[in-house]
């Protein structure tokens, strides 16, 4: 699957009593080569988004955040990523080496289903050292 077929953001919620912590929520998902990608500032109310809309993708569609386009704002987005995989869920996060290393440092629990992967560019640079 490629392309965009599931687009949603949070970035204007509607206010209610108790959603102002929401006011600054700002993310993209969409559909990409077998994956669930997001994009932006990814809080703990984006992470909660995903299942709703891993739901509706194919079975075993996982999750790829690529760092050099989002960012992980707090630690109990962290948490629920770590939950997403405990439930069966893929979630790959790419990105340079020092930002995955600050991921581990401030506790993502890596596993099985919770992959950290170097970024292509990264990646290269390593190939072309050896």
């Amino acid at each position: 699957m490629t392309g965009s077929p599931i687009t949603a953001s949070s970035g204007n919620p509607v206010r209610t009593p108790g959603t102002e912590r929401l006011a600054g929520a700002q993310f993209r998902l969409f559909a990409d080569d077998g994956n669930l990608c997001v994009e932006g500032r990814i809080d703990s109310f984006a992470v909660t988004e995903l299942p709703a809309y891993l739901d509706i993708l194919p079975p075993k569609t996982g999750v790829l955040i690529d760092l050099s386009a989002a960012a992980l704002a707090s630690g109990a987005a962290l948490n629920r990523l770590g939950r997403l995989a405990d439930a069966g869920v893929a979630v790959t996060i790419r990105g340079d080496e020092a930002a995955l290393d600050e991921l581990v440092a401030a506790g993502l629990p890596v596993g099985e289903r919770l992959i950290l992967e170097p970024a292509p560019a990264a990646a290269a640079l390593v190939t072309e050292s050896c």
